[in-house]
């Protein structure tokens, strides 16, 4: 029963689906900087209090945990894909990446729970590993998405994608740097 409360709690506030409600509204409400704190801490945090809870104060050795977080994981991942392949407003579209990568993130946690209630510790170590490195990248690369959405929104006044034709004129130094490169076929390192 801990663990189901848990679940919900922390889930609620990582967006997993089906509690995901607020988080689709929130992110283009909020200013880009605000959605990079939502998206790379409060939505992680709730991740790291999980897994602090589960594997350290209730043992993390019930093999059913680690199957539930599979099937909550795998369908947050699938539901936020096909949630976000049908949004126009750039910030709800990464908003319902952010449900996609938090799932792929339970995926790993709810494997290491499994390893680790099989007593499989190769299994175990290797899916929490995953789990971290890809909680860390998320962080990352979510809020230069949104501070890159923010960018966008601030030039064009919209974001709405379908709108967006003609960024190059709107953010000339932008996609000066980028036009020159693929003209010249160079990179900058």
């Amino acid at each position: 029963m801990i663990f189901i409360c848990l679940l919900i709690g922390f889930g609620t506030k990582a967006g997993i689906i089906p509690l995901h409600i607020w988080l689709p509204y929130a992110h283009p409400a909020a200013p880009s900087n605000v959605s990079v704190l939502m998206s790379g801490i409060m939505i992680k945090t709730s991740i790291f209090g999980l897994i602090h809870l589960v594997f350290g104060v209730l043992g993390g050795n019930v093999e059913w945990w680690g199957i539930t977080l599979l099937i909550v994981g795998s369908i947050s991942v699938v539901l936020g894909v096909a949630y976000a392949l049908m949004e126009i407003d750039i910030k709800r579209l990464l908003a319902y990446s952010s449900i996609e990568n938090t799932g792929i993130i339970l995926i790993g946690l709810g494997l290491s729970i499994y390893g680790y209630a099989r007593e499989n510790s190769l299994l175990s170590s290797l899916a929490l590993i995953a789990a971290l490195i890809h909680l860390f990248n998320h962080s990352l690369f979510k809020g230069a998405l949104f501070l890159g959405s923010g960018s966008i929104h601030y030039s064009t006044h919209t974001k709405n994608m379908e709108m967006l034709g003609g960024l190059i004129k709107r953010m000339p130094y932008t996609g000066q740097k980028w036009y020159n490169n693929s003209r010249t076929g160079t990179r900058d390192n």
